[in-house]
């Protein structure tokens, strides 16, 4: 009989691939997660399978000898591999890791059009952590902290499953994969993320996880302990506190306009209180650009702080309810002091 596991990821990989409106390009580097993808597939829906798409990131010995591996287990189950290489005149100006994925994603959507397929990757629940909180360290707005859950041309069917049960999959089905050892480098932000920065904030609370909304908020979704509203009016942060409020223990809005940054934070009663008197009409709201350079740095800025106020809510010490900062006339100002 198969196991729990098995059972679950198959369907993951059955619903995708047939909800699809085309086959399917399975997007697979040799590592436990694509090759669980390879192997789900190819066992829950092998006639939605057009190819196997492998990139050889010409990073070394390493790289070329995934490409082959994932070439010949391909060839093996009878389908038909579509092979690529970083070209060797690529953009290296901002950085290794940006400069894989610009070429890999390049190849992948060529490489899916070709073969009148969309591409399927194996980003998991994880995949989609990592990528919330680095998009928050980098200021993102709304559509960019929906992460990896952002509609697109990419299929993931194992976005709603973590890593550990997909390796419990690949065991249980005795499925061969091989590790890259660039995971292991932290001098890749994504790295320190996965191996620093989660594991502190779970080892502050175990249950840590990010589920994002990438399209429009309904009043009936289920929501955690914890809410970062990143949306761009007044009036919908208005309608979703009133939705919520009551549901989290944690809220946190991050506001800002030119070099003006403003963090409010409703998490024990005098921040539930306080809150809804920073809401108004939209008419009253000040009009700004959010493309400068300058408000995107403040965005970076409003990011670290609303984790710093998270990170403190999780070890039980006081937090602010609403402060502002003001970068060009370097004047913060705290009030209402929660704890």
């Amino acid at each position: 009989m198969p196991s729990h596991e098995a059972r679950e990821v198959h369907q993951r990989a059955h619903d995708a691939a047939f909800a699809s409106d085309r086959p399917l390009l399975l997007a697979v580097s040799g590592g436990l997660d694509s090759m669980s993808l390879l192997d789900a597939m190819s066992s829950a829906a092998p006639e939605r399978i057009a190819a196997v798409a492998t990139f050889d990131h010409a990073s070394g010995a390493h790289s070329a000898r995934a490409s082959t591996f994932v070439r010949a287990e391909a060839k093996r189950r009878g389908l038909r591999v579509v092979s690529g290489r970083m070209p060797s005149d690529a953009d290296r100006s901002n950085g290794l890791e940006a400069m894989w994925r610009t070429a890999r994603q390049r190849f992948l959507l060529q490489a899916a059009a070709s073969c009148g397929a969309r591409v399927a990757t194996a980003h998991t629940r994880d995949d989609q952590v990592e990528t919330v909180l680095l998009r928050t360290m980098r200021g993102a707005g709304a559509r960019g902290l929906a992460g990896l859950a952002v509609p697109g041309p990419f299929v993931r069917p194992f976005l709603d499953v973590d890593r550990a049960t997909l390796e419990r999959y690949a065991r249980a089905q005795d499925i061969t994969w091989v590790e890259d050892p660039s995971n292991a480098r932290l001098d890749f932000l994504r790295n320190r993320v996965r191996l620093e920065l989660l594991p502190a904030l779970r080892r502050v609370d175990p249950a840590i996880d990010v589920a994002t909304v990438a399209d429009r908020y309904r009043p009936k979704l289920s929501v955690g302990e914890a809410v970062f509203c990143c949306v761009d009016s007044i009036e919908a942060r208005a309608a979703i506190w009133r939705s919520i409020g009551s549901r989290t223990q944690f809220f946190g809005d991050g506001r800002m306009l030119g070099e003006v940054m403003r963090i409010v934070v409703a998490a024990d009663q005098t921040g539930r209180d306080h809150y809804p008197t920073t809401l108004f009409a939209t008419s009253e709201a000040q009009v700004g650009r959010c493309t400068s350079r300058s408000t995107i740095y403040t965005a970076n800025i409003a990011a670290g702080l609303l984790v710093h106020q998270f990170v403190r809510w999780l070890r039980g010490q006081p937090v602010d309810a609403d402060a502002s900062l003001n970068l060009l006339a370097s004047e913060l100002v705290v009030g209402h002091g929660a704890g």
